[in-house]
């Protein structure tokens, strides 16, 4: 599935937004914990992403390998067949969107989530993972971009679709 948005966070830490609407955090290794997770699973993963036992036979993958840099550390939005996007501030149900298109980070853990042909923007608390607020922006068209005011640090700048330009 392909990665449409990443939003850089502390502590070597991303979310990560897939093209099928789902989002995950994520976590760089560093060479020292990588040789820790190999050694305590008693298991290597070699240059095809097939797990290798300790007499360098080549087994198959019983569990997800999340890459030789990265490990998934929580699921923020996992996409099934009932899963929906969370409804606007005023209870609205939003219509079935799947990718994310823009997103970003504010200083006070507050993450920013635009997805596409959708006319919402998400409010997410990084720390608890969970989306807080949803605020419709449906007169001004689908957010196509988000943007820290350059000069007021707490205010985004939204770019829409129709060339508008929203400040939040």
């Amino acid at each position: 599935v392909a990665v449409t948005c990443i939003v850089p966070m502390e502590d070597a830490r991303a979310w990560i937004a897939y093209a099928d609407g789902g989002i995950v955090e994520m976590r760089a290794l560093t060479p020292s914990q990588k040789r820790d997770q190999e050694t305590a699973a008693h298991r290597t993963v070699n240059a095809h992403g097939r797990i290798v036992d300790g007499d360098n036979h080549e087994g198959k993958a019983d569990k997800e390998i999340d890459g030789d840099e990265f490990k998934v550390t929580r699921r923020i939005f996992t996409v099934t067949k009932t899963s929906a996007r969370s409804p606007l501030a005023d209870g609205t149900s939003r219509k079935h969107v799947k990718t994310a298109v823009a997103s970003m980070l504010l200083s006070n853990g507050i993450v920013f989530v635009a997805c596409e042909q959708d006319s919402a923007l998400e409010v997410w608390d990084a720390k608890t993972a969970t989306c807080v607020r949803v605020e419709d922006a449906c007169d001004l068209g689908a957010i196509v971009s988000l943007v820290q005011h350059p000069t007021v640090t707490d205010l985004i700048l939204s770019v829409h679709v129709t060339g508008a330009i929203q400040i939040w």
